[in-house]
């Protein structure tokens, strides 16, 4: 791969082998590393030793004790990074979503607009298509655009899983990023297809996921209020019970495929308690607004195989457009 081709990237290492198997992932695609390191990381010495075998620059940030995966991948703001690689976690998979949604939102906050965040799988397989999952309720430019380079990049077709629901007056987040997945889609040959599937969304994705490159969905466009909502424990249960959360809940706990979150339009309200509402109006402390159009194509399927670089490069472009004019440090939260 070519040095201009490659991407600065995050590494959360939690110390655990899933560690090691993270930053390997990055390293076959990274122009530079930061590794957000547990105190003491058994992996430091090894992964150290093979980013200098691959002439990669690394920097490593020790983390405080206790710090977890939201304290990792808060750095990406600092560091102009938009991709980070995380361990699968070995338990409470749950939490785990909401700590990622939480740095995301924070992140968002701080002027950092999409990230894209790789839950790496030990056992991930580099065959099979890369599977896009694509909800009713909305549709995600950025996730779109990610998943055609991950395709166009891998040589695989690209599954747009279209699921069961209402799309009449579907609203997208960055239409313009949608726009540019469609051209990708036709300038680089990338063989999509798209098929409507019925039945429950988990159990469908949950069953394309085995076998698949890697399985993407954007996870967004909804707010979290709370009277301190970047505090770890304010982000509610509730995020998880949204239609795409279920989703990435489900995913990240079970299924045998590095998984992509897509976060973007994420937005913590500060200074009060929402009240408890229906679900696709607030769920619990959320506020749904647009949510996914899910897949996005920043990570390796597979042992080897690299990050998405083409679909990379078109976002990272997209994003020096809208930073150029103001507008892609805000969050836009649209209303259900």
């Amino acid at each position: 791969m070519a040095a201009d081709d490659r991407i600065p990237v995050l590494v959360y290492d939690d110390g655990s082998p899933g560690g090691a198997i993270a930053f390997d992932r990055a390293l076959d695609v990274a122009a530079r590393i930061v590794v957000a390191m547990t105190p003491a990381s058994p992996n430091h010495t090894r992964n150290v030793a093979a980013a200098d075998h691959a002439g990669t620059p690394v920097h490593v940030v020790v983390l405080g004790a206790g710090d977890d995966v939201h304290d990792a991948i808060c750095r990406c703001a600092d560091e102009s990074i938009h991709l980070a690689f995380v361990p699968r976690p070995a338990e409470h998979p749950g939490r785990y979503v909401r700590r990622i949604v939480q740095a995301a939102g924070e992140c968002q906050q701080a002027g950092h607009g999409v990230l894209a965040v790789s839950v790496v799988h030990p056992d991930a397989t580099v065959t099979g298509p890369v599977v896009e999952l694509d909800p009713a309720h909305s549709d995600s430019g950025f996730a779109a655009l990610f998943a055609a380079g991950l395709a166009g990049t891998l040589g695989r077709p690209l599954h747009i899983l279209r699921l069961p629901g209402d799309r009449t007056n579907a609203p997208v987040r960055d239409p313009q990023a949608l726009d540019r997945a469609r051209r990708f889609i036709t300038d680089h040959d990338v063989a999509a297809f798209d098929e409507d599937v019925d039945g429950d969304p988990i159990v469908t994705a949950r069953y394309h996921a085995d076998g698949a490159s890697s399985v993407v969905l954007a996870l967004g466009g909804f707010t979290v209020h709370g009277r301190k909502p970047t505090a770890p424990s304010e982000i509610p249960d509730a995020v998880l019970r949204t239609p795409d959360g279920e989703i990435a809940h489900s995913l990240v706990a079970d299924a045998p495929a590095d998984i992509v979150l897509v976060l973007d339009a994420i937005h913590l309200e500060h200074g009060h308690v929402a009240r408890s509402a229906a679900i696709g109006a607030a769920v619990g402390a959320i506020t749904v607004g647009v949510l996914a159009r899910g897949a996005a194509g920043l990570v390796a399927a597979g042992s080897g195989v690299g990050v998405a670089i083409l679909a990379y490069q078109a976002v990272h472009h997209h994003l020096d457009r809208l930073d150029e004019s103001g507008t892609a440090g805000g969050v836009a939260t649209q209303g259900a």
